[in-house]
């Protein structure tokens, strides 16, 4: 069997969970839609669990842990427990930076510690200054302060390890781009615009988002980003454009929204790539 991880607050699914649904049953193998949260997931060896839209684990993060590695214990988690474990914090941005994907500047904040945002406009060069928590999806706990709010601040501190970024212009203008790589092979792109005044890029905030052909520089940007990071069945890649420069700003490797309305090839592809790995 082959299950999609929905959650609680989708009991049924989202509308590409049932795509991709329809993409196995196509295939071949069983498979079923099924909140992580709710029932006793005894699995058998040969099962597979896919987490999809798993969206609340956020809210729940120590049962989610325990549930993951309890499906990773009795059959195959998709992505791998290891993979999971290290993108769920957003440190990992720094390790792919290391490794030669193309960052946008990211400075990384403990938790407790006094930090004075004045002191990184001028590092960064930058207007406007971006914190988020480490931990955390869908933009949750996301600041944006400017220079003025900066002004002779003595220092301030949070509750939970943040990353300071820069925030590129080219966000408010030009959008986010979102690259679908499936077994490591890019599939199809979007670009999502966020809402008038907003930097956020997700549809629920207001975004417009567009399949689009991504500019080579883009493509190649992202195909860094996964050669830089673990191989996986999939993954979803979010970069800025800045007058010509692809910046990684997300590499999404947990549940990812993979925009596949629209996207029969892609959702073939990664119904074969999860038949092959059922066996």
């Amino acid at each position: 069997m082959i299950y999609l991880a929905t959650c609680s607050d989708h009991p049924a699914g989202v509308p590409e969970d049932h795509l991709l649904l329809e993409g196995l049953a196509r295939n071949g193998p069983a498979a079923a839609i099924r909140p992580w949260d709710d029932g006793d997931w005894r699995l058998s060896s040969g099962d597979l669990c896919v987490i999809r839209s798993t969206w609340n684990y956020v809210d729940k993060r120590d049962e989610f842990a325990s549930w993951q590695r309890v499906v990773a214990a009795r059959g195959r988690l998709v992505n791998p427990l290891d993979v999971i474990e290290w993108n769920i914090d957003k440190k990992h941005l720094l390790e792919l930076q290391s490794r030669g994907a193309p960052t946008a500047p990211t400075v990384l904040v403990a938790a407790g510690v006094a930090c004075r945002l004045e002191e990184h406009f001028g590092a960064f060069g930058c207007e406007e200054l971006v914190v988020k928590p480490t931990v955390g999806a869908g933009s949750s706990g996301l600041e944006v302060y400017s220079m003025v709010d900066a002004r002779g601040d003595a220092g301030r501190s949070w509750a939970y390890d943040v990353l300071l970024q820069p925030l590129v212009p080219a966000i408010r203008t030009e959008g986010e781009w979102s690259l679908v790589f499936v077994a490591g092979v890019f599939q199809h792109a979007v670009r999502k615009r966020p809402a008038r005044g907003d930097i956020r890029s997700q549809p629920e905030f207001g975004a417009t988002v567009t399949a689009e052909a991504p500019p080579n520089h883009v493509l190649a940007a992202a195909e860094q980003t996964i050669a830089a990071g673990p191989m996986t069945t999939f993954a979803r890649i979010d970069l800025v454009d800045n007058s010509g420069t692809a910046l990684l700003m997300e590499a999404e490797y947990i549940e990812p929204q993979l925009f596949l309305e629209g996207q029969p090839a892609t959702v073939r592809a990664l119904a074969e790539a999860l038949t092959a790995l059922h066996g």
